[in-house]
C-alpha cells in the first residue's frame, strides 16, 4: 500500500485482513490500518494512542490488537470490535418532476452467512428539496415497514408513484466475521408523470384548427 510511512511497523493476518501499525505521512500518531489481504485496499483504520507512534510490533487473538512501539516499553492492548450489521443509506435523488417508480435492482456479493436487504421512501418536492414530512416511511416491496427488498429486479411499491424525490436504505449482516455482503451498486428505475406539451392540428384543407 503506498503513501505511508511504515519506519518501525508491526504487522498481523487475521481472517482476511492484514493489520498494519504505522506512523502515516512522519506524524507522532500511531495508527493501525485493516486492509484487505487479497485487494490491498484500505477499509478502515484507528488511532491507538495520541503517544504510541512509529509501532514496531502487533498481534490479535480476534478481540483484541496488542500493539508494541518504540516510544514506549509496555505492550498496549485495545478491543478489536467486529460489526456484524451496518446500515447505508444513499442520498436522495431527484427525478425531476412526480414519477412512477417501477423496479428496484442492485448488484451484490452476498457469501454465505451474509445478508443485504433494502426499504425506499419517497417523497415530493418542496422547493427543490424532499419534503420527507409529506413522504413516505422506509417501506418495503408490499408498501409496508415489515418487509424488505431481497431480490434484485423487484417491483417498486406504488405507495411511492406521484413523488419526485427517492433514496434507498441498505441494512448489510453476516454471522462470521471472516465474510461480508458487498453492495456494488443500485438502479431505480422510475417513469416521469410529465403531461405532454399542448400542440394543435391544422387542417391542411380550410386551415381550421381541429
Amino acid at each position: 500500500v503506498s503513501g505511508f510511512n511504515w519506519g518501525g511497523q508491526g504487522i498481523t493476518y487475521f481472517g482476511g485482513y492484514i493489520l498494519a501499525g504505522t506512523s502515516t505521512y512522519g506524524s507522532n500518531t500511531g495508527r493501525i490500518y485493516v486492509i484487505d489481504y487479497d485487494s490491498a485496499e484500505i477499509k478502515h483504520w484507528f488511532r491507538v494512542s495520541g503517544t504510541l507512534s512509529e509501532i514496531s510490533g502487533l498481534a490479535t487473538d480476534g478481540t483484541y490488537v496488542y500493539a508494541s512501539s518504540r516510544s514506549q516499553t509496555s505492550v498496549l492492548k485495545y478491543q478489536y470490535t467486529y460489526e456484524n450489521a451496518g446500515t447505508l443509506i444513499s442520498s436522495a435523488f431527484d427525478t425531476g418532476s412526480a414519477s412512477s417508480f417501477d423496479e428496484f435492482s442492485w448488484s451484490a456479493a452476498t457469501p454465505a452467512q451474509t445478508s443485504l436487504l433494502f426499504k425506499v421512501r419517497t417523497a415530493p418536492d418542496n422547493e427543490g428539496l424532499p419534503d420527507w414530512v409529506t413522504g413516505t416511511d422506509w417501506l418495503g416491496p408490499d408498501g409496508t415497514t415489515s418487509t424488505s427488498y431481497d431480490t434484485s429486479g423487484t417491483d417498486i411499491s406504488a405507495a411511492h408513484d406521484g413523488h419526485q424525490w427517492v433514496q434507498y436504505k441498505a441494512e448489510f449482516a453476516n454471522t462470521d466475521s471472516a465474510v461480508t455482503p458487498v453492495l456494488s451498486g443500485t438502479v431505480v428505475n422510475f417513469t416521469v408523470n410529465q403531461p405532454p406539451d399542448e400542440f394543435a392540428l391544422v387542417s391542411p384543407a380550410d386551415d381550421s384548427v381541429v
